[in-house]
């Protein structure tokens, strides 16, 4: 499955911020994206 590289960088951002230990409502807001989007 294909993922555009702009989305890709911000899964791999949210990923990343999720393992400093944020949670899944801190990061939407902070990257401005839906749960859903974090969560994938």
């Amino acid at each position: 499955m294909f993922i555009p590289p702009k989305r890709r960088r911000r899964i791999m951002r949210a990923h990343h911020l999720r393992q400093q230990g944020h949670t899944l409502r801190q990061i939407a807001e902070k990257l401005n994206i839906s749960v859903a989007t974090v969560r994938a």
